[in-house]
């Protein structure tokens, strides 16, 4: 299995994904060549606890298979839709700093997408008994 980060390995956790689906706070919006899938996005959707009442949605996992060229960009500006439709209030995509997607960020930028956080990573496991 591939790794995110260091120490951090690749693994759908398909128990959790369900138990979130049947919460109704998993969306998966998919991409299609035909009957082919080619890509997916996953959005969480939660409540913003430092901003009453607004509905937020924190990008999961996405794929666009290589070669499909414009799949990605159709999978965030319709995910981004049908999140309005449902309330959501702010979209929080993300990029890794490593792999394929170091580069999304002009994607993003191009949507009109603002940069509003840092968010930085802790590996727990090595901590020791501090």
């Amino acid at each position: 299995m591939p790794e995110l980060e260091p120490g951090r390995r690749f693994g759908l956790d398909l128990v959790a994904l369900a138990q979130m689906d049947n919460l109704g706070v998993l969306k998966i919006i998919t991409a299609r060549r035909g009957s082919e899938l080619v890509g997916y996005i996953s959005w969480v959707l939660q409540f913003d606890l430092e901003s009453f009442g607004t509905l937020i949605a924190q990008q999961g996992s996405w794929y666009v298979k290589p070669g499909v060229w414009g799949a990605g960009w159709k999978l965030q500006l319709q995910s981004w839709e049908l999140l309005r439709q449902l309330g959501v209030k702010w979209a929080y995509p993300h990029q890794r700093t490593l792999g394929r997607s170091a580069g999304v960020g002009r994607w993003f930028e191009r949507a009109g997408c603002k940069p509003v956080m840092i968010v930085w990573a802790r590996n727990l496991e090595d901590l020791g008994d501090a």
